[in-house]
């Protein structure tokens, strides 16, 4: 699909409520599901992707999870992890690090780690820009966050996933040492190309 019809597509889904956005794209190749989901605002594109976890064929009773049958792990989705700064590092220096280091454009969180490359806990952008200048990450981080683990299967990880509804998440070993990212969209586009959705033309199960 072309750039100008991925932008009709796109533009056709914002003026949908989710169940029936989420119907409207599930007729489409798993490459133009994943560029919708990712070119939509966040909040809209994660309401629209736990909708097709109630996917299902119109021919068959049940309702197909959105998981069944994908194979692999969380590690051959993950990505480079973005935004990871020590404790110490003071909301200024963060903002400052953003600014000059960073594309500030798609970092969600920034992660708190230690001298071993330790998860700590997440700082969410908005907290961040609702912190004091000297206020360090440490104090104003969530601790202990969800993160997933390398071998984690994809079926629990994709239902995990959108149980939280987060538009990315860490990875982390069984040290808990920051490994990486997995995006949602990814997990869901992975799923679409299983086959998951029968030939990539299920229809939404509404209850």
């Amino acid at each position: 699909m072309n750039h100008t019809s991925i932008a009709s597509l796109l533009e056709s889904t914002e003026e949908l409520d989710p169940v029936a956005a989420a119907s409207l794209v599930s007729t489409y190749s798993s490459d133009t599901i994943h560029d919708v989901l990712a070119g939509l605002p966040t909040e809209k594109g994660l309401l629209i992707a736990s909708h097709l976890a109630g996917a299902a064929s119109r021919d068959a009773s049940d309702t197909v999870e959105l998981a069944q049958g994908v194979k692999g792990t969380v590690a051959e989705l993950m990505v480079s992890a973005v935004g990871a700064l020590p404790p110490e590092t003071t909301v200024a220096g963060a903002l400052d690090y953003l600014v000059h280091t960073q594309p500030v454009t798609g970092i969600t969180y920034l992660y708190v780690v230690d001298a071993n490359g330790r998860l700590l806990g997440v700082v969410a952008m908005r907290d961040l820009l609702l912190g004091r200048p000297g206020q360090t990450l440490a104090e104003d981080m969530t601790r202990e966050p969800f993160a997933f683990a390398p071998d984690a299967a994809m079926p629990e990880a994709v239902q995990a996933a959108l149980a939280r509804r987060h538009r990315l998440y860490p990875v982390a070993d069984e040290d808990d040492r920051l490994l990486g990212l997995v995006v949602l969209v990814s997990m869901v586009g992975a799923c679409m190309g299983s086959g998951v959705f029968g030939h990539q033309r299920a229809a939404i199960a509404v209850a």
